[in-house]
């Protein structure tokens, strides 16, 4: 059985991971990265957080 773990920051820009090229260095993250699965082109259907978030765990709409 694999193991399935979300990162959900607020306000957090995806330029600012050091595997993605960001100067900050981020060793961690970046070793979660290169050992999983990075999602570089996920988009939400609402711009607020909490919405957001209940639809990526619950798989319905924000409404």
């Amino acid at each position: 059985m694999k193991n399935i773990l979300f990162l959900l920051t607020d306000q957090w820009p995806s330029w600012a991971f050091g595997f993605l090229g960001a100067d900050i260095p981020t060793p961690n993250i970046d070793r979660l990265a290169s050992g999983g699965t990075v999602f570089k082109n996920a988009f939400t259907t609402c711009p607020l957080c909490s919405p957001a978030r209940g639809t990526l765990l619950t798989a319905k709409w924000p409404h």
